[in-house]
């Protein structure tokens, strides 16, 4: 308990204000035994319209919400007017790999908190580093990472590096039973199963999972208690994945629209989908995909990207719930900042600001079944997430996130002073003219909180299009 509270205040909450040149964050540390943030505009990720309350926190957990808190003795007082108060995001599709920059723990860590993400799943590790790297994580300022143990067929995606440790490889109901079973012995978070080998029409197709050994993985890992995410990236494959009742998609079902029957299945068998949108951006996350490649694979990554987003909103529309997942670690998709883009282009698919929000809040907690965060409630852990908007005169035109041990959006509203009549998106109410530049949703979360939290109309949005 003791170790957990340290971990737990180190990302409780944060401010920065940008109202001067160094201007230091102030992040709750292990030596807070109590916190209260006074006066802050709450989304508490329930549902309900945001609301002007104070929080405080003791010992890690949320001990009390309302309006006129008072301090407790010794306590430490962070005043939040005018701040908005989310619960700390997630990102369920993340890999912690040697080939990304920067590819050191330490420095991974400091980027999810930097960009305000306190849970994380890393799909990248071996079974051996599960144990390691968790007592690694917890003796640093970090998020919370749960870890995927990795399941493909030989030959599949995701089995490529030959390393049958790391990935086990099965081909039958009898091996995906025997997998299961070999690696909960090392107590994975849950299962990532590699199904699809589809490469979306770029290159020479991977093998795939067939149904029967899909459908006995799943029913095996959900008798140890374990989740099962899948890499699936096609709709008749996306089909299959739900009638084996795997509980979340981690991608984007991409080589045509979704229809009636894949909505039906994922509903009936309650499989969530996290599109992962960032991984596909055609410019990439870091611009570095803009002319890269032949063009037409160019043109069919637009295509794939272009159904990416259309099933996201038919697949919210239809009731599925949308979590957020981004793939970060691969090509192009930094840790950290892609968190965010993913928000934007979940905004940019069609969902409003407060259902982004929502995805990557309360509705990641419940598809990765943890029900000790990702809302604002008494009792829960204090995975919070303060965010400042930055006015005046004299600030700079951008803002890079803080690298310290907390968990800090630095937000500034000069984005307002650009204007790209392709790229900009609008505040939902209809009777608000403020606008932002696509790449700065994040900079909006306060107005979105301050305004009002309508749905958004055809005539007020329509982001990028």
């Amino acid at each position: 308990m003791q170790h957990d509270s340290k971990r737990i205040l180190a990302l409780a909450v944060v401010t920065a204000a940008l109202l001067g040149a160094g201007q230091a964050c102030i992040a709750a540390t292990a030596a807070d035994k109590a916190v209260l943030i006074r006066d802050a505009m709450v989304f508490d990720g329930t549902g309900r319209a945001p609301f002007a309350a104070s929080v405080l926190v003791e010992e890690g957990r949320i001990a009390a919400i309302g309006e006129g808190l008072a301090a407790p003795k010794g306590a430490r007082v962070v005043n939040a007017r005018g701040q908005a108060l989310l619960p700390g995001l997630f990102d369920l599709h993340t890999h912690w790999t040697p080939n990304a920059t920067p590819s050191e723990l330490p420095q991974v860590a400091n980027l999810y908190m930097a960009a305000g993400v306190t849970t994380v799943s890393d799909f990248h590790e071996p079974p051996e580093a599960y144990a390691p790297r968790r007592a690694w994580l917890a003796s640093i300022a970090a998020p919370d990472v749960k870890f995927a143990a990795r399941m493909s067929t030989p030959l599949g995606h995701g089995a490529d590096w030959g390393d049958e440790n790391t990935t086990r490889w099965v081909n039958s109901p009898e091996a995906a039973r025997a997998g299961v079973q070999a690696v909960a012995a090392y107590k994975p978070d849950f299962i990532k199963a590699f199904t699809d080998g589809w490469r979306y029409s770029n290159a020479a197709d991977n093998s795939s999972m067939d149904e029967e050994t899909l459908t006995a993985l799943v029913d095996e890992a959900h008798k140890h208690g374990l989740k099962v995410f899948t890499h699936t990236v096609m709709v008749k494959r996306g089909k299959a994945a739900a009638r084996a009742g795997v509980d979340v998609i981690a991608h984007s079902v991409q080589d045509g629209p979704a229809d009636a029957e894949l909505i039906q299945l994922m509903r009936t068998h309650g499989t969530a989908y996290a599109p992962s949108l960032a991984v596909y951006l055609p410019e990439r996350v870091d611009g570095s995909g803009r002319n890269n490649g032949k063009p037409e694979v160019l043109a069919q990554r637009e295509q794939n990207f272009a159904n990416a987003l259309h099933n996201v909103k038919t697949l919210h529309d239809a009731g599925i719930p949308v979590v957020v997942g981004t793939d970060a670690g691969m090509t192009g998709t930094p840790h950290g900042a892609s968190t965010l883009r993913e928000l934007e282009l979940l905004v940019q698919a069609g969902l409003s600001p407060s259902e982004a929000l929502l995805a990557g809040t309360s509705a990641s907690a419940k598809a990765l079944g943890v029900d000790d965060r990702g809302t604002i409630e008494v009792g829960k852990r204090a995975d919070l997430l303060l965010c400042v908007a930055s006015r005046g005169a004299g600030l700079p035109t951008s803002a890079t996130p803080s690298r310290s041990m907390s968990p800090v959006v630095r937000y500034t509203a000069a984005a307002r002073c650009f204007r790209r009549a392709t790229r900009r998106w609008h505040c939902p109410r209809s009777r608000c003219r403020r606008w932002w530049m696509i790449s700065s949703v994040p900079m909006a979360v306060p107005h979105w909180i301050r305004c009002a939290w309508t749905r958004p109309t055809a005539a007020t949005t329509a982001p990028g299009r």
